[in-house]
Order: C-alpha cells, then structure tokens, then sequence
C-alpha cells in the first residue's frame, strides 16, 4: 500500500497527488490504519531475528553441550534448536512467497505495470535467499564445532573398544580347540555385546537437525529459486484464464 503513489508515479509518469496535505493524509490517514500495526509486527520479527540467532551462538561459544548419540530425534537431542532455526528461516521467507507470486503476475498478459517492480522484486528474493540461509546456518555453526569435537572423542573410546573385540575374536580363533563350552560362548556373548555397543555409538551426528528439517529448508528456498528461473511463470500462465476474470 505505501508503494502506491511511488509506483503510480514510475507507470504513468505523474504523481497522483498534486498537494502535500494529500500526501500526508495517505501515509498519516488512511495509510496508516494498515502501516502503522504492520510496521509493529515487522520490528517484532526483526527483533526476533537478531535475538534469538545471537543467543544460539552464543550457546554454543560459552557453555559446553553433551550431546546424546542415542537419542530418538537423530540430533544428539538438539533438534529443538534446529527447529528454533528453522522457523526463523521460514518466517523470513514469507515475503518471498508475496515476491515471486507477483513477478509471475508481472509476466502475464495484461499486468505489464507491474513489470516495473519486477527486477526489484527479483533482488529481493535473492536477498531473502541468502538471509533465510545464514539465519538457519550460522547460529548453529558452533553447536555443530562443539558436536564434531565430542564425536572425536566418542570414536577414539569406540577405537579402544575395536582393540578390545579384536582381542577376544583373536582369543576364540587361536584357542577355540582348548576353550570349554562355558567360556566360549561366554566370550562370544561378551564379543556380541560389544559389537553392539560399537554400532549404536558410532552414529554421533554432528549438526543439531536431521535430514527432515533440511528437506523443509530446501521446500521453503525452492519458492524464491523458482521464481528467479521463472518456472512459477508457467504455473501462472496455466490460470491466466481465472487471473483475468478478478477484478483490477
């Protein structure tokens, strides 16, 4: 809405508004009935991402985390901060979705207007691209630093666990015609167990998400690339037919 006059301006070279008090009364009038409630909205959500990024960082510069290789969510039992990440993602990539509906829009018979703000759109998607990235990415860095020093030190327990399998699998293979029946399958048992110990530990992840939240991240970014290659073009062009029908 607070475009209008400036878009109005840039298609039909004049400006709607001849006096300032008209000017004043658009944005302090009737303009501001919608812009001053969004403008809130939008410093809650600016606030929300630089706050909430800065206090993941710094989670993972300043305190220690344990991970859990075991845990059920595949995460070492952070997945609650890829989450936290990932909604911020998504929330900033709202207005790409209003972005790349009306580039698609600017491209259909009959809405060549709005090809002037197309190009700027266009930057924007790239921009809000980018930004949805490294607000996922970035405040997690350090989680995974963190993550990837503990799974160093989980494998060097799990390499003297192998030292110790291999001693015992040695054991049953030099002396299997001396051993009784007992102690064999007893350090068979013993070999057994450890083995499985070996495998549920040696799967320590090293980002605090799974490969379900990436595949939300790529969905969400896919929308703005879409756009930029000018697939969702197409779409639109499949309903111009009922784009034409609503009123302008």
């Amino acid at each position: 809405m607070a475009t209008y006059p400036i878009s109005f301006w840039i298609t039909n070279g004049y400006s709607p508004y001849k006096y300032l008090s008209q000017w004043m009364y658009f944005y302090f009038g009737t303009g501001a009935i919608l812009e001053i409630p969004l403008a809130y909205v939008i410093g809650l959500l600016f606030w929300r991402f630089g706050v909430i990024p800065f206090f993941v960082t710094r989670l993972g510069e300043q305190f220690e985390i344990k991970i859990q290789p075991g845990h059920p969510d595949r995460s070492g039992g952070l997945r609650p901060l890829g989450n936290l990440s990932l909604l911020n993602a998504l929330l900033i990539l709202v207005p790409a979705l209003f972005f790349s509906v009306w580039i698609a829009v600017a491209n259909l018979k009959g809405m060549e207007a709005y090809l002037t703000w197309s190009e700027l759109f266009k930057k924007g998607l790239v921009v809000l691209s980018i930004a949805a990235a490294v607000l996922f990415f970035r405040p997690l860095y350090h989680i995974h630093l963190q993550m990837e020093r503990q799974r160093r030190k989980i494998q060097r327990d799990l390499d003297e666990l192998s030292h110790k399998m291999e001693e015992i699998a040695l054991k049953l293979r030099a002396q299997a015609d001396t051993l009784s029946a007992d102690e064999g399958d007893k350090l068979l048992k013993t070999l057994d167990f450890m083995n499985k110990v070996y495998k549920e530990s040696s799967r320590v992840p090293t980002w605090p998400f799974d490969g379900s939240i990436i595949v939300k991240l790529v969905a969400a970014e896919a929308v703005p690339v879409l756009s930029l290659i000018g697939a969702s073009g197409s779409l639109l062009k499949a309903i111009e037919p009922l784009i034409s029908l609503l009123p302008r």
